[in-house]
């Protein structure tokens, strides 16, 4: 109920600066905190690729918008432009463009902690199925998480699923980051 306190283990039982997390993860306790942990990690490590990321989709946005002003000049007189006879042609961002991502190579550090979290994810049984996937084709292997992402395809929301699939099927090992 809400407002009560549970005497249960709580698995994350203290707050961690990121940058000491690495620590975090050698003095874990368990395996739950230790995973907990080395979660928070793997999304601090792609933080870096995120932001080169925007960069490059607004670059790539500018350059669209850009082109399609000179492809879309105004064209209205100096009367119509006066008296606002009709509307300067505007640039609308296209919803269905395909997307193209900078190139992610992950390094050492961030192997070995997708690695260790897989092997965590598989001591939790039927646990964190999503995040298999995800560390699957982050560490580019394609072909199980689409397995694995076809196996639990029921229990995962239908936008998280056709994302998932579209990077899969694109062999994109670039981080994405889902808020649930």
């Amino acid at each position: 109920m809400f407002g009560e306190v549970s005497n249960s283990e709580a698995p994350y039982p203290f707050l961690v600066e990121l940058e000491h997390l690495p620590t975090a993860i050698a003095q874990a306790r368990t395996r739950e905190i230790e995973f907990a942990a080395r979660l928070d990690y793997w999304q601090y490590l792609n933080h870096p690729y995120r932001n080169r990321y925007r960069e490059h989709r607004e670059a790539e946005e500018k350059t669209t918008q850009t082109s399609w002003e000179r492809a879309h000049p105004d064209q209205r007189t100096w009367w119509q432009k006066l008296r606002m006879m009709e509307r300067t042609p505007l640039y609308k961002p296209m919803v269905d463009r395909s997307i193209t991502f900078p190139e992610f190579v992950a390094s050492p550090v961030q192997r070995e902690n997708m690695l260790a979290l897989l092997g965590l994810i598989e001591a939790f049984g039927k646990r964190h199925v999503f995040e298999k996937v995800e560390l699957n084709r982050e560490l580019g292997h394609f072909d199980y998480a689409r397995i694995v992402l076809n196996e639990i395809h029921q229990n995962v929301a239908p936008s998280l699923y056709s994302v998932s699939k579209m990077l899969i099927d694109q062999c994109q090992s670039a981080p994405a980051r889902y808020v649930p």
